[in-house]
């Protein structure tokens, strides 16, 4: 249960040019929340009870149209329902419904008295439904991403995936040299027309990754480089991975970082991406600047 009071400064002035005061409001609510053992999911539900005064209404006595005057008070009272469930580990659903019941109590014009506040609807719902397809590929691959995409499609499996991680690492028994000559050989005997251009072994798991791309490979689109992997103990060919080829489950996963960094589109996407992480980040400066205006506000309101 809580109650709050508030109050909101008012622009403007009467037609005699009297300074509008402040709006101010008073609001009771009381409600409940429900999180079940053992989940993150949350329920709430929660009535509430505002009234508002100082309304602004339109001034029928002015003589010149367009002029408003405080005389107008809102009761609003309703009852507002959220859900928040977490379906599967990386798939969540936020759920939300609220009836207000919003009467105009005083005003300047009858008609309206009594009846629902204009472009306050009565009901209003809301569906999300959140599953974070880019972090969960790049962060949480083999624990979340591979999972969730088997379960709509078959994915080729990677070493990545397939093989167990090693509490200790995993010396090799191939030299770099070794798996770069075996390599070349095979892209040679699979037609590939790009070179080996990067060799990483994963110490964890114990088999190499050989990169193939051209040299301009940095200004393309984010699917150009293919991969094989190699047993870093016998040499022995553990798989492929290529732009564009497998199953619709593997083109999607392929699609991930370039969708994530805006290669998809080239330069333009670059650019895009990064105009976009600008923007959020100025959107907290510009809530700080609405934040200090709306104190300065108060204050002179209050004075």
């Amino acid at each position: 249960m809580s109650y709050a009071t508030s109050f909101e400064p008012a622009v403007g002035t009467t037609y005699q040019g009297t300074p509008f005061t402040p709006l101010t409001g008073h609001q009771y609510e009381v409600g409940v929340k429900y999180r079940p053992n053992n989940s993150d999911s949350l329920f709430t539900v929660a009535f509430f009870d505002l009234t508002q005064e100082n309304v602004l209404v339109t001034d029928d006595n002015a003589p010149v149209f367009g002029y408003q005057v405080q005389q107008g008070k809102i009761h609003s009272q309703g009852l507002e329902l959220e859900a928040r469930a977490h379906l599967t580990p990386a798939l969540t659903m936020l759920a939300s419904y609220t009836y207000t019941r919003a009467r105009v109590k005083e005003t300047t014009d009858p008609a309206s008295l009594n009846k629902q506040v204009p472009l306050q609807p009565k009901h209003q719902a809301a569906l999300w439904v959140d599953y974070p397809f880019t972090s969960y590929s790049l962060n949480l691959y083999r624990e979340v991403f591979h999972p969730a995409m088997s379960l709509v499609s078959q994915v080729t499996p990677s070493p990545f995936v397939s093989r167990p991680f090693s509490p200790t690492p995993i010396e090799p028994e191939i030299s770099f040299g070794e798996i770069l000559t075996l390599a070349t050989k095979a892209a040679q005997e699979k037609n590939w027309d790009r070179p080996p251009g990067g060799i990483f072994y994963a110490r964890d798991l114990g088999f190499y990754s050989v990169a193939y791309f051209h040299e301009d490979a940095e200004d393309g689109n984010g699917m150009e480089i293919a991969n094989m992997y190699f047993d870093g103990k016998d040499a022995a060919y553990l798989g492929e991975h290529l732009p564009w080829h497998g199953t619709a489950a593997d083109v999607f996963t392929q699609l991930q970082f370039p969708l994530h960094s805006g290669r998809i589109l080239g330069l333009p996407g670059r650019i895009l991406m990064s105009v976009m992480g600008l923007v959020v980040a100025m959107l907290s400066v510009t809530g700080i600047i609405i934040w200090a205006r709306k104190r300065r506000a108060r204050k002179l309101a209050v004075g």
